[in-house]
């Protein structure tokens, strides 16, 4: 059998390939099987011939000697035995031999790499993906797995990523120079055995250089590279900003409920006091009863199926909202064309032109009539005439001016006259041209011929559309929205058999309107303009100023608003609230969801893919055919790089003299020799020019050797100073920056710009550098803390050899270099070396705590900026009385004026706001007044010229104020300041009302001397009537008290019997209610002076209709039979006694200093505190009613009335205005004082609601509407006080901050330093009205500062930091730095023992070229050591180990390198 042979030293590249056997042929195919199958690689036919050579090598000389005189057969059968036990000993180790490889570069790991690559790109693309589908990913709750998962976890994982693609650059890097050494060429040295480490930014330019790498480029180290740097650079820094909590609409589908409108019969409209109350607050005080409902449209309500009640009202839901689904849209449109007047004065109409009379029976040629002409440009002549021999009419429209509203085919105006007056007196007429349409105008009086007058004829016309409509609802606005142009496009005419029109014609122009919207409170006496219908309204919006109104331009468009606006309040009057069957819909629900960042996720998720690719490529080129490294064992320890000369005496001449050289003279020796691997071991190339220069060319040189410091940058002192110096400056800064964000947040333009990216016109992503910068930073630490570690890694064997004699396995055979961060910190704990393990662990924390912690420092979040302001007070508490001007009868018969005089003008014309605002924002989920909440009224402020500042830019092209800001981001500006407030509340206690005789009367209908069978109700033998007496006189009166000490309320607002409202269906009476606040008097006596307390209270029962009591008559004798009429009275009679509760309330007026925080664009009240507990406001009660100077004037009548000055508190002005506004008609003591208060006065309906079972003032149908209409709830004394409670706050709220001025304040609120005038007279003595009075006013002040420091908030974006992320980051870079002085202090000259680093093959040979012990034992060990054969040690090679020691010096006096010594080396050994 044929041996190969290899000569290395005659040969460097020869090699000779004998004859194979069988056996090793056999053998040479199995190994390339399980190559196959355990490292992924095939080997060409030339390696596997060497590996045969090397089997048939090894075996040959293993063969024993066998008996050469036995049989030719069965000597050759016991050869053939004999190398087949050889090779089975021998196939461990043939496997592997000079074919090591790193785990990294294995197919287990690199296919791990891949999928992990692939996995988390595509988990990252489909999380993207789900975001953007679904508005993010999850809610955003407080959990604390939660906040670890989308604000630690991107970077952790970012951070181990890394780490995977750094160990295998670093192995890549490590064993390049063995690749280009394995080549089929030799190499230069300079690209190989002096290729040491480069920076990362250099790697993929050194692999794509065919001149460093014999003509190849170094695909593995390529795409190794690039991965890791897209790693590092572009995935780590992302992955701080990939995810993050934003506000986002979740659109979840929902079933919706609507009402349901008839179909099969034309829907009649109907209306009731709600409906026209709510068509005139929206008209006239511009208060929002509905969100369904505008001046423009009436949208059929929607409401999801789970809602508790039905959503009507200004306020649908309590948490903010979207709800989207398509409902009907209802629209009034109002054709009109203009008239003006053609003709004015005393003719007759008719008789100047043609004309077609509307009323001939009643027009007379020969009477005279003032007369009026409108004519419009489509030729519509429409006349009106007055009877000039009627006084009252003369006196009436024609003197005082006034306007009308009325269809055409229906024209009535009895209105606009006295009640008295005959309506044949009033006339109109119209041409043909005017057809079936509305005519409306307005006209000034007729003084001397002159008169001013407009109007409009207008057709209307209903239309309606399904649309669909987005309802949004926010904290406190509820809005509808629909596409208008859809729905011009898709309207239809509502066809007459869906609504019959003429039902909401007749209820618009019908006489609600007054009972709702009264002109005035003297039933139109002398002086006021007479208006009728829907005008009401729009002329108390212009204080019924008739030269204003005339002078606007748009009164068609405010006649349009006022017919759509009632049409809209009456439809939802009709339809009820029955439910029509679901339909589908879906909800938007404002969340905080965590969202993957679309550009960050699509970029970071293709990076990973595209990683994975490069893995693939690595995975090809990286295997040992296409890039051999022929190295048997890890090139780390010195003992593996001193296994490259075993057997090579002409390398080992290569470096003679170079043990203590540095690394230039060893470069400038080396570089340009050649060389390559063969087997495991180095082998140089002798070519002709290193053949001429020899072998050994450093003997010259090694008194040239210098003692410049040769360590790393890393090592130098003014680096590490500077890091020092660096991470001081983190630490501060961090400090700084988590003090300054505590005090008032980083909000500058610097921390909180974003980078906007969109393509075709659609936002992409956002790049903040709060996010990345951060993360930046700490790989910048992370870099060169890795620079650190990875130096000490390479020379800590050195430097513990070059100290001191070492154990093998502690210097000789130990490296740190492939090793990672906490399995190294391990390893060198075990073999004591102390600080690589504590720089080893700072490493640690610089890649994974300091990275995640400085990546989750910031959370973006809405912040509020704060600015000091001074603004200028206007406002205090009131101190001095409201004066009011009243006129008071002398005759006694006329009663006491004042009250009267000084409630109308707090009431004005009926049209007075704050009553109606209260309602509203109680019943109607309305808005609240400005400076107000809760139950707290507070001093207005200016706040009007407040000007605010540039804050910051947040991305945009341009910075903007506040005040854009706010509209770009939905965002308020806020204004706190210090300013007085005031409360009203009640303290109530229950009335007890076990004693029904008190308050309730019983009727023995049985009784035939004191009944009529024919006037009592059918089968009813017992009843019952509200009232303490059957005299009528006082039967609206309730006892509260005994005979010691008697006090007295009344059931209706005043002693008026109650006469209104039952419930009865087919004479069935049904349940009602009775609700009403009344003042308290010691005597059953309407002039009596109430008491402060007042009553409420709440009445449930089956009412019957009132019975007539004919002995009242005998006492109107003297009264005409249209009287007897109207004072007709009876009892209310009750089958069953009613239920009643009543609280006898103490009205509290408190005042206090408040911090308020004001929107500064509505000054809405954000938030207040009080800076003081509240006090009694006794300014509330210090006027009552008390009289100043008189004057005496004589009306044209010959009626005297004084005239006087009266100054009142406004607890007395309040308290009467809410007790005496239902009944505002009849406060008046008029004619038989008593005769007109036995009855309540049901044409009285403009603070009250009188409907079908209920009748209720204005406070208790507020009531009600809290308890959600649930007329039983209130039966509850703790439920009646308490919702009564509130309703007193709001109601004060809107009295003292409305219709406040610079002049004069409010009611509440008086201008500062306000003074009572000087000209005032003093109080008149009540007893003797002649003389002036002990008490007098005097000017007092609260506020003594004209001035109020002010803070100017707004919301903006601002940075907050993570105090957990900042303590971990200041602690992990606090033990950087205490690691930085250790190594700056105490180790500062362990490096000069050595004479050069350590960082390349040159440098490391030429300390253990010339260590011959070292060699041989090396050489003995290949394929028993562990490293080499990679298979267990033996118990010999053990023992051999612990024996033996290795020192790094001088040896025989000349030689200076690592040596194997004894362990127990004599003295002169270790010199």
């Amino acid at each position: 059998m044929a041996a190969a042979q290899y000569d290395e030293r005659d040969h460097e590249e020869e090699i000779l390939l004998g004859d194979f056997s069988d056996v090793a042929t056999l053998s040479s195919h199995f190994v390339g099987i399980l190559d196959e199958a355990f490292y992924g690689r095939s080997l060409d036919l030339g390696q596997r011939s060497r590996r045969s050579s090397r089997s048939s090598f090894a075996v040959e000389e293993d063969i024993p000697l066998v008996d050469m005189n036995s049989p030719q057969s069965d000597r050759q059968m016991a050869v053939e035995n004999q190398v087949a036990e050889s090779e089975e000993r021998h196939m461990e180790n043939l496997l592997l031999a000079n074919e090591w490889l790193p785990y990294t570069l294995r197919p287990c790991y690199l296919l791990f790499l891949i999928t992990v690559s692939m996995g988390l790109g595509i988990t990252v693309l489909m999380l993207t993906w789900h975001s953007t589908a679904n508005d993010g990913l999850t809610v955003a709750n407080n959990s604390t797995a939660l906040l670890f998962g989308w604000r630690f976890a991107p970077t952790l994982f970012a951070v181990i990523y890394n780490l995977l693609e750094s160990l295998l650059l670093q192995d890549v890097k490590r064993t390049e120079s063995f690749a280009r050494l394995s080549h089929d060429e030799s190499s230069l040295a300079k690209h190989t055995l002096l290729r040491s480490s480069s920076f990362w930014w250099n790697d993929p330019q050194d692999a794509l250089s065919k001149h460093r790498s014999n003509g190849k480029r170094s695909w593995t180290l390529f795409w190794s590279s690039i991965a890791n740097i897209l790693g590092f650079l572009v995935i780590s820094p992302l992955s701080a900003a990939l995810l993050s909590v934003q506000d986002k609409s979740i659109t979840r589908k929902a079933e919706f409920s609507t009402m349901l409108v008839p179909h099969k019969t034309a829907l009649n409209m109907t209306a009731d006091d709600e409906t026209y109350l709510r068509s005139t607050s929206a008209l006239l005080h511009n208060l929002k009863t509905s969100a369904w409902l505008s001046n423009d449209y009436a949208i059929l309500p929607f409401w999801p199926t789970n809602t508790e009640n039905i959503p009507l009202g200004a306020t649908l839901a309590r948490t903010p909202q979207t709800w989207e689904s398509t409902t009907t849209i209802f629209k009034v449109d109002l054709e009109c064309s203009s008239m003006e007047l053609a003709a004015a004065g005393s003719f007759v109409p008719g008789a100047e032109y043609s004309v077609t009379v509307a009323s001939e029976e009643n027009l007379s040629r020969n009477n005279s009539y003032e007369s009026m002409k409108l004519q419009s440009e489509d030729g519509c002549i429409y006349c009106m005439a007055w009877q000039s021999s009627d006084e009252h009419a003369a006196r009436g429209f024609w003197n005082l001016g006034g306007g009308s509203w009325a269809h055409l085919s229906r024209d009535n105006y009895t209105s606009l006259n006295r009640d008295d007056i005959s309506p044949s007196n009033v006339f109109s007429n119209f041409s043909s041209e005017c057809g079936s349409r509305d005519v409306f105008f307005i006209s000034s009086p007729y003084n001397n011929g002159s008169m001013k007058a407009k109007g409009e004829i207008c057709s209307t016309s209903y239309y309606m559309a399904d649309i669909a409509t987005t309802v949004s609802i926010s904290a406190s606005v509820s809005k509808v929205s629909f596409d208008q142009v859809a729905f011009d496009s898709g309207k239809r005419v509502i066809d007459s058999a869906y609504l019959n029109s003429s039902s909401i014609e007749t209820l618009f122009l019908g006489s609600g309107w007054s009972d709702k919207s009264q002109g005035s409170l003297d039933d139109n006496e002398d002086g006021e303009q007479r208006i009728n219908g829907p005008l009401i309204p729009i002329m108390a919006k212009y204080n019924d100023d008739i030269i204003s109104i005339l002078g606007n331009v748009n009164l068609a468009d405010e006649a349009q608003s006022a017919k759509q606006r009632f049409f809209g309040e009456a439809f939802l009057t009709t339809i009820g609230t029955q439910s029509a069957p679901p339909f589908d819909g879906q909800i938007l629900i404002p969340e905080e969801r965590i969202v993957v960042n679309l550009g960050i996720g699509v970029a970071s998720g293709s990076i990973l893919l595209l990683s994975a690719a490069m893995f693939t490529a690595v995975l090809f080129h990286s295997r040992l055919r296409r890039r051999p490294l022929n190295l048997a064992r890890d090139p780390g320890s010195a003992a593996a790089i001193a296994s490259l000369l075993t057997n090579q005496t002409k390398t080992c001449a290569c470096f003679e003299g170079s043990d203590r050289l540095s690394e230039n003279l060893l470069r400038r020796t080396l570089t340009n020799k050649r060389f390559l691997m063969r087997r495991g071991e180095l082998v140089i190339k002798l070519t002709e020019q290193t053949k001429q220069q020899g072998s050994g060319g450093f003997t010259d040189l090694e008194k040239q050797s210098t003692t410049k410091d040769w360590r790393p940058a890393v090592l130098r002192g003014w680096n590490r100073l500077a890091m020092l110096l660096v991470f001081a400056t983190l630490i501060v800064g961090l400090a700084i920056l988590y003090a300054e964000a505590r005090r008032s947040a980083l909000h500058q333009t610097f921390f909180v710009y974003q980078l906007h990216f969109s393509a075709e016109n659609r936002f992409v992503t956002a790049l903040a550098p709060y996010s990345i910068i951060p993360t930046l930073i700490a790989i910048l630490v992370k870099l060169w803390w890795s620079a650190l570690e990875d130096t000490f890694k390479r020379l800590q064997p050195y430097i513990m050899m070059a100290r001191e004699p070492t154990m093998v396995s502690r210097g000789l055979e130990i490296s740190y270099s492939h090793t990672k961060s906490l399995w190294t910190v391990w390893k060198a704990i075990s073999n004591k070396h102390w600080l690589l393990a504590l720089i080893c662990l700072g490493a640690f924390w610089t890649e994974e705590l300091v990275i995640i912690g400085m990546s989750a420092l910031w959370e973006r979040d809405p912040g509020s900026f704060s600015h000091n302001l001074i603004l200028s007070r206007q406002y205090e508490l009131r101190t001095i009385p409201n004066l009011f001007l009243t006129s008071m009868s002398v005759s006694p018969s006329q009663g006491d004026l004042v009250s009267w005089n000084v409630i109308s003008q707090i009431h004005g014309n009926g049209a007075n706001g704050w009553l109606y605002g209260a309602l509203i924002e109680l019943a109607y989920n309305g808005s609240h007044s400005m400076w107000t909440s809760n139950d707290w009224a507070f001093a207005p402020v200016d706040i009007t010229n407040v000007s605010v500042p540039v804050i910051q830019n947040t991305g945009s092209n341009t910075s903007v104020t506040l005040n854009e800001h706010s509209q770009k981001l939905g965002a308020s500006t806020n204004v706190t300041v210090d300013t007085p407030a005031l409360r009203g509340r009640i303290e109530c206690t229950p009335v007890d009302l076990s004693n029904t005789s008190n308050w309730l009367t019983t009727l023995n209908f049985s009784d035939k001397s004191e009944w009529d069978p024919s006037s009592t109700p059918p089968g009813l033998e017992l009843g019952y009537s509200l009232g303490a007496s059957k005299d009528l006189q006082y039967g609206g009166y309730m006892s509260l008290g005994g005979e010691d000490s008697p006090a007295y309320t009344t059931f209706f607002a005043d002693h008026g019997n109650l006469v209104c409202c039952t419930n009865v269906t087919n004479g069935v009476p049904g349940r009602a209610a009775i609700g009403y606040w009344s003042p308290i008097t010691l005597e059953m006596d309407p002039n009596n002076t109430p008491e402060r307390n007042f009553t409420i209270k709440w009445i449930v029962g089956k009412p019957l209709d009132s019975l007539e009591d004919d002995s009242l008559y005998s006492t109107l004798e003297n009264y005409t039979a249209p009287n007897v009429a109207y004072f007709r009275t009876g009892y209310f009679v009750w089958e069953e006694p009613p239920q009643m509760t009543a609280l006898n309330c103490m009205p509290i007026f408190e005042s206090s200093d408040a911090k308020v925080t004001v929107d500064l664009a509505d000054a809405y009240v954000q938030k207040y505190s009080l800076n003081s507990a509240p006090v009694n406001a006794t300014a509330a009660w210090s006027d009552e009613w008390f009289l100043h100077n008189r004057t005496m004037a004589i009306t044209e009548d010959e009626e005297a009335f004084w005239s006087q000055n009266v100054t009142v508190s406004y607890g007395y002005i309040f308290l009467k205005a809410i007790l005496t506004a239902a009944h505002i008609k009849t406060i008046s003591p008029g004619p038989a004082e008593l005769m007109d208060r036995q009855l309540e006065d049901t044409d009285d309906r403009l603070f009250n609601f009188r409907m079908t079972g209920l009748n209720v003032d204005f406070m208790s149908y507020a009531a009600l509407s809290l308890a959600s209409r649930d007329v039983e709830a209130l039966l509850d004394p703790s439920t009646l006080e308490s919702l009564s409670n509130r309703v007193f706050s709001t109601f004060f709220q809107h009295f003292v901050a409305e219709n406040i001025t610079l002049d004069s304040g409010s009611y509440g609120f008086q201008p500062l330093n306000a003074t009572v005038p000087w000209d005032l007279t003093p109080i008149l003595d009540p007893g003797d009205e002649t003389k002036a009075w002990s008490y007098q006013d005097k000017n007092t002040s609260l506020v003594t500062n004209k001035t109020a420091a002010a803070i100017l908030h707004t919301e903006i974006e601002q940075l907050n930091m993570a105090p957990t992320a900042v303590i971990l980051c200041i602690v992990m870079l606090s033990l950087l730095t205490a690691t930085t002085v250790l190594l700056q202090i105490g180790y500062k000259d362990c490096f000069k023992a050595l004479p050069r680093d350590v960082d390349t093959l040159a440098s490391v040979l030429g300390f253990v070229y010339g260590s011959p012990k070292l060699l041989r034992w090396v050489g003995e060990n290949r394929e028993k050591s562990e490293a080499y054969g990679q298979a267990q040690e033996n118990e010999d090679s053990k023992d051999s180990k612990d024996k033996m020691m290795t020192r790094m010096g001088w040896f025989d006096g000349s030689r200076w390198g690592i040596e194997i010594i004894d362990k127990d080396p004599e003295p002169d050994q270790q010199t």
